[in-house]
C-alpha cells in the first residue's frame, strides 16, 4: 500500500513539476548567464539551469556537456524540457560549418547563435543596424555608447528588461535581411545576427502554454 502510494506521489509530482530549460553558455562569459538568470525572476512557468561549460568554447565540446547534463538531470521533452546551445560565431567560417553539421545531426537541440558575439543582442534593444563588425570588441565598443560602464561581467539585465519586445523586433528584422540576401544561416558573413529572439519566443510560448494547462 505504502509503495503503492509512494508511486502515485511520485508520479504526480514528476506531472505538476516545472519544465526546464538548460541553457549551454560559454565558460567564461559570465554575463551571459546573469542575463538570461534575470528571465527566472520574471516568469514562473519554467526553471532556468545555466550550464556554464567550463572554459570549453568549441561547440563539439559544449554539446557534449549539454548532453551529459541533460541526461543526468533526467530531463525529458514530454515533460516540455528544452535545450539550449548559446555560442559566438566570431566571424568564423569553420565555426560556422560546424555548427551547421552539428544542428543537422541534432534536431532536438536549440542552437542559439550570435555574429560576431552574444553582444549583439543587447545592441538591438537600442537601435537596428545591419553594419558588420569585424570582431566582438569592434562590437561592444559600439554597445558603449549605449552602456557606457558595459564589460563581460556586468548584469545588465535590468537596464534592458523594458526593451525585450524592441530587440527581438530587430532581430527578426536582420533574420529577414540575410535571408532576403540568399544567405544561410549560421554563415560568418550573415553579420550582425542572433538568435536569442528564438530562444526567448521559446519560453514565452512554454509560459503561455502552461497557463492554459493551469500550472501557473
Amino acid at each position: 500500500m505504502t509503495r503503492r502510494h509512494d508511486k502515485r506521489l511520485n508520479v504526480r509530482q514528476e506531472k505538476q513539476r516545472k519544465p526546464v530549460a538548460l541553457l549551454a553558455v560559454e565558460g567564461w562569459n559570465v554575463t551571459e548567464s546573469k542575463y538570461f538568470q534575470s528571465f527566472q525572476n520574471r516568469n514562473v512557468s519554467y526553471t532556468i539551469k545555466i550550464l556554464r561549460t567550463k572554459s570549453l568554447t568549441d561547440p563539439k565540446g559544449m554539446l557534449s556537456e549539454l548532453q551529459k547534463h541533460w541526461n543526468a538531470m533526467e530531463l525529458s521533452k514530454e515533460q516540455g524540457d528544452v535545450a539550449f546551445l548559446v555560442t559566438d560565431l566570431d566571424c568564423d567560417n569553420d565555426k560556422a560549418i560546424i555548427l551547421r553539421d552539428l544542428i543537422q545531426k541534432n534536431p532536438d537541440i536549440n542552437f542559439i547563435i550570435s555574429n560576431p558575439c552574444f553582444e549583439i543582442w543587447f545592441l538591438l534593444h537600442f537601435v537596428y543596424s545591419t553594419k558588420s563588425y569585424i570582431d566582438g570588441k569592434a562590437l561592444i565598443n559600439e554597445l558603449k555608447k549605449h552602456i557606457p560602464d558595459y564589460e563581460k561581467n556586468v548584469d545588465v539585465s535590468a537596464l534592458l528588461s523594458d526593451k525585450t519586445g524592441v530587440a527581438i523586433k530587430n532581430a527578426e528584422k536582420l533574420e529577414k535581411h540575410f535571408e532576403s540576401m540568399g544567405m544561410n544561416w549560421p554563415e560568418k558573413d550573415c553579420n550582425p545576427r542572433t538568435d536569442v529572439n528564438k530562444m526567448l519566443n521559446s519560453i514565452i510560448v512554454m509560459k503561455k502554454h502552461n497557463r492554459r494547462e493551469g500550472k501557473i
